[in-house]
């Protein structure tokens, strides 16, 4: 995981492991606008758990369209 953030860091110069994370934010999306989610099972990178965490987050917040592929 080290290792990956550190490639992370090299390719996205601005990431930074304690910026703004989608789940802490993900309540301020407007209701209105639909989202669609497309995720992989085999995905390393972002699991298709935490998506699904997002996802129940979004559901939790209101009714939204809320979609997810995976």
């Amino acid at each position: 995981e080290e290792i990956a953030q550190s490639l992370v860091g090299c390719i996205f110069w601005k990431y930074s492991d304690s910026g703004v994370h989608p789940i802490d934010v993900v309540t301020l999306i407007a209701q209105k606008i639909p989202i669609l989610f497309v995720s992989l099972k085999n995905d390393h990178l972002v699991p298709s758990y935490l998506t699904e965490r997002l996802v129940d987050k979004l559901v939790a917040n209101g009714p939204k369209r809320v979609h997810h592929l995976i």
